[in-house]
């Protein structure tokens, strides 16, 4: 609406979320936006903005950062060095939560204190191993725990997570699995919980949450590899031979080509379904957790 009223809105409207919209995986944005007028924002530029403010310039003008510091009426407070880093593409990470469930951002989304950011130029890489079964448990190990079983995700928490080096083989198999499990995501948030569009989507969901569980087992095999090995468990081995192709060099119909390379490999014989079936017979794993 103000963007229609006057096109150099969209130049301070940011795309806003609250720590509850920040889901594994993806963001479940609700469509609001922050007026983001920092300092040195010249508001008269903004004809549209300015307008819509003025209806609240009284209790704006009433702030602590008007009053006592002395911004203008119109001026976000507290307006961090970094805001250009919103930007760019990120992980968001919701403060509290009861799983680890880290999203991907590349629609520059902007947060408040419920919210934290790590930015990088690997986020599907980072997203895999920070949604990990072995990340949870970590978290579980150093984080301030809080009534109803949900955890605090704090920076001071998630900058203790370490993040092992990984071959480049074994990061691209990480970020195509990463960006197989976006994709579904995204393609599966709004089926609804009944009917036949429901029925017609369990296979979908069943292939969602096995990519999970593949990537799962290969960031385990990452962070403990003797002790996989020694048990005859192998990942990376098995997804060499897939050569899995990644979602842009899909062509057509993408969801159905997911659908062949998930037939082929939840096949009760191939040895991706297998090892997954017997992991948590490895002590290490069943003390993290087992599988997702």
């Amino acid at each position: 609406c103000l963007i229609a009223e006057h096109p150099s809105s969209a130049e301070v409207l940011k795309p806003f979320l609250r720590g509850r919209d920040v889901k594994r995986w993806r963001v479940d944005y609700q469509d609001l936006w922050l007026i983001f007028t920092r300092k040195g924002t010249q508001i008269n530029n903004y004809p549209a903005i300015k307008r819509h403010l003025e209806q609240f310039r009284e209790s704006l003008e009433k702030r602590l950062n008007v009053v006592r510091d002395g911004d203008e009426w119109f001026q976000i407070p507290y307006a961090i060095s970094y805001w250009q880093e919103f930007d760019r593409s990120k992980i968001l990470i919701p403060a509290i939560a009861q799983s680890v469930e880290y999203a991907a951002d590349f629609s520059g989304y902007y947060g408040n204190d419920k919210t934290s950011i790590c930015v990088t130029d690997e986020v599907e890489f980072l997203l895999g191993i920070l949604n990990s079964k072995i990340m949870w448990w970590f978290i579980q190990q150093i984080a301030a725990s809080k009534q109803g079983g949900f955890y605090e995700f704090k920076p001071m928490y998630v900058t203790q997570i370490p993040i092992i080096s990984a071959t480049d083989e074994t990061k691209k198999a990480i970020e195509t699995l990463v960006n197989y499990i976006l994709f579904l995501a995204k393609e599966l948030k709004d089926i609804p919980s009944h009917g036949a569009a429901l029925a017609a989507s369990a296979e979908d969901k069943l292939m969602l949450s096995y990519f999970e569980q593949i990537l799962n087992a290969i960031v385990m095999e990452l962070y403990l590899p003797e002790e996989l090995h020694a048990a005859n468990k192998y990942f990376m081995r098995h997804i060499r031979t897939e050569n899995l192709p990644s979602i842009k060099e899909m062509k057509g119909n993408k969801i159905e080509s997911l659908r062949v390379i998930f037939r082929r490999i939840f096949d009760r014989e191939h040895p991706l379904r297998v090892n997954n079936y017997f992991l948590d017979s490895v002590e290490v794993v069943r003390q993290i957790g087992g599988k997702l």
